[in-house]
């Protein structure tokens, strides 16, 4: 195990253009499917752009 680690742990510094995108820019994408698309499903709901199916509320 020791040598898969030494062997393995000196390629993100050998690939360091690819390593630091390939860590950091999954973030976004998770924060973006996680809170901002419910947050911006409640606005909607809030400003009564969706309403539900058989509803009687007149706008």
């Amino acid at each position: 195990m020791l040598l898969a680690l030494r062997c393995y742990g000196r390629e993100p510094l050998r690939l360091r253009l690819l390593t630091a995108p390939a860590t950091l820019l999954p973030a976004p994408g998770n924060i973006g499917i996680g809170y901002i698309a419910p947050l911006i499903v409640a606005e909607l709901v809030g400003r009564g752009r969706i309403v539900e199916q058989g509803s009687t509320r007149n706008s």
